[in-house]
């Protein structure tokens, strides 16, 4: 699923987290005093930004609203906590996708000779293909032998 296709179903997805949150009763008046009403608005689209990959810093930063602001909001609502998991996790499986598309599909290079653009090719990135491939196979997975002698007192 092409990042095109995939956008609008994160949206919906978490625009319906959205409007279910703002329903709840777990956030008082008192606390949209300040900061606390702009990160409340900006729940749906941090949420989209975490499900494309972006870390929480990121997403809060792009939006212009605090950090703190939205780990308190995430500590005191958990529906939104639950909903952030939710997008972390599509986060993951997004980068996961992105990975293995430049590992097996590549990304296009332009070719050049003597300035003049002659054509383009795709270039592999194999290094990524080698983690995915530690990532999810015992088979190809790093080995470390860690041998402890001793004691230990506690």
């Amino acid at each position: 699923m092409s990042d095109d296709e995939r956008l609008p179903t994160i949206r919906a997805d978490f625009e319906q987290i959205a409007k279910e949150l703002q329903r709840t009763k777990d956030i008082t008046p008192a606390d949209t005093v300040g900061g606390w009403s702009r990160c409340r608005a900006a729940v749906p689209a941090f949420l989209e930004f975490v499900a494309m990959g972006m870390t929480p810093t990121s997403a809060a930063r792009q939006l212009e609203v605090s950090r703190n602001g939205m780990y308190q909001l995430r500590n005191r609502w958990p529906e939104f906590e639950a909903a952030w998991k939710e997008a972390e996790m599509r986060g993951v499986e997004y980068l996961e996708d992105v990975a293995w598309h430049r590992a097996v599909i590549g990304t296009p290079k332009a070719i050049y000779h003597e300035g003049i653009r002659i054509g383009v090719e795709r270039q592999v990135d194999n290094k990524v293909l080698m983690r995915l491939l530690e990532a999810r196979s015992a088979k190809y997975a790093r080995r470390v032998d860690v041998n402890v002698e001793g004691t230990i007192n506690i």
